[in-house]
Formats: C-alpha cells, sequence, structure tokens
C-alpha cells in the first residue's frame, strides 16, 4: 500500500502550514516513518518523522477534510499530545511508514487527568507547546521537540532529576522514538506554574555564561556572589 493510502495525504501537503513554521528549516519535505496514534477520538491522528535539507522533524499531524494540519492546533490532536505523555487517556502508536520494528512509546511518570481545555503557545522559535486545563483543576504543558534528536533531551532529563526537589514543575511524562538503533525524546510534559522556569533555565542560570549572552567555558569555576 502506498504511503499516500496509508496515511490520506502526500508529504508535499505538508507544505501548506510546515512552510510557515519558525522551527522548519525549508526544503522539500520527506516522511521518513509514520506512526498512527489510536485513541477516543474520531480523526486520524499521526506522529510524523520528517526530513527536509538534512535535518529531521517531530511533525504530529491530524488528518482533516482540508489535508494535514498541526495537531497542536488541533482538539484531536491535542488529546493525543497529552495522552502520549502522561496516560491520560488510552493511546495505542502504530508504525505504518518506515522502519517496521520502529516505536514510539509513553514513559508516564504521574497519574494523568484528561483535559477539559487547551490552547497552543504562540511565538515559540524551536518547539512547539500546548497548555492544557486539566479534570482536576490543575494545569499541565506538553512541549513538542520540533528537532528529531537522537539522545536524551536536556529538558527531560534536568526535569526528571529535578522534579521532586520543588524547584521546577513536576514531570508528568513524556515519550521516546525508537528507530534503526537510535533513541530520542519527542515530546515532554509537566505541570505548569504560572512564572515558573523550566529545568534547563534554572540549571543554567546557576552558571556564569550559560544560556546566557556570555560565551559559557565548562572549564572556569564557578564564582560565589561575593566574587562576581
Amino acid at each position: 500500500m502506498s504511503e499516500s493510502k496509508r496515511l490520506g495525504f502526500e508529504a508535499s501537503d505538508l507544505l501548506a502550514w510546515l512552510g510557515g513554521m519558525r522551527w522548519f528549516g525549508g526544503g522539500k519535505p520527506k516522511i521518513d516513518r509514520a506512526f498512527a496514534l489510536g485513541g477516543p477520538w474520531d480523526e486520524k491522528v499521526f506522529w510524523l518523522a520528517v526530513s527536509a535539507d538534512g535535518r529531521e522533524y517531530n511533525v504530529p499531524v491530524v488528518v482533516t477534510e482540508d489535508g494535514p494540519v498541526d495537531a497542536a492546533e488541533h482538539p484531536a490532536g491535542q488529546r493525543a499530545l497529552l495522552a502520549l505523555a502522561t496516560a491520560s487517556e488510552r493511546v495505542e502508536a502504530t508504525a505504518v511508514v518506515g522502519e517496521s520494528d520502529a516505536r514510539l512509546a509513553s514513559e508516564p511518570r504521574a497519574a494523568g487527568a484528561a483535559a477539559s481545555g487547551a490552547h497552543k503557545l504562540t511565538g515559540e522559535q524551536s518547539n512547539t507547546s500546548v497548555i492544557y486545563e486539566l479534570a482536576d483543576s490543575e494545569r499541565a504543558i506538553v512541549k513538542v521537540f520540533r528537532v528529531l534528536s537522537p539522545g536524551e533531551n536536556p529538558d527531560v532529563f534536568l526535569t526528571g532529576v529535578l522534579s521532586d526537589s520543588g524547584t521546577v514543575p513536576l514531570l508528568l511524562g513524556n515519550a521516546r522514538m525508537a528507530w534503526a538503533g537510535q533513541v530520542a525524546d519527542v515530546l515532554v510534559a509537566q505541570e505548569f506554574l504560572a512564572g515558573s522556569q523550566d529545568a534547563w533555565r534554572t540549571v543554567t542560570a546557576q552558571v556564569p555564561g550559560a544560556g546566557g549572552d556570555e560565551e559559557f567555558d565548562p572549564d572556569r569555576p564557578v564564582q560565589t556572589p561575593d566574587e562576581r
């Protein structure tokens, strides 16, 4: 069965909205692998690994009458993203394009609550985040790492390490893609607290030059407040 029949669209159809995304570097998109995200929603939802000009991207989509749209902007897609990270609802990821042994697996860290509402954050450069109002009156944020980069993402690792310390919002879960001997974090969910910082900013704020305008030198000793 052809790729377009499995998915209901072709890679070229993604350019209708992909070309306008800040995180997309341009080029002709090619779908390297695709996972159908089955769950208690009527729409077809897919997680795509899309390559263009030598870079690979995470592109979750919902198939509509007008073609594929960003899952982060569609109610069914928003539900699927939260479910994939936190097991808030039943979700099953099945490889339908690409390596037959490729996997997309959920790694929930806390009991997931279903969402009563959601909206996509605007203005982000390299990732995409969705804020959720949860049924238990709490809020959560799910971040999609748009560039598919093998290895452990610092946001996931550091949030996991610091999650129980109270210095960063609680880690609720994440999801990882495995293919051809490689593994990558693709999204992360944590509680959303207004005014809070993520784990990466919390850590780099403690190290002069890290994450700021000054060049970071890992070999330079950390100064005390009196020495600065």
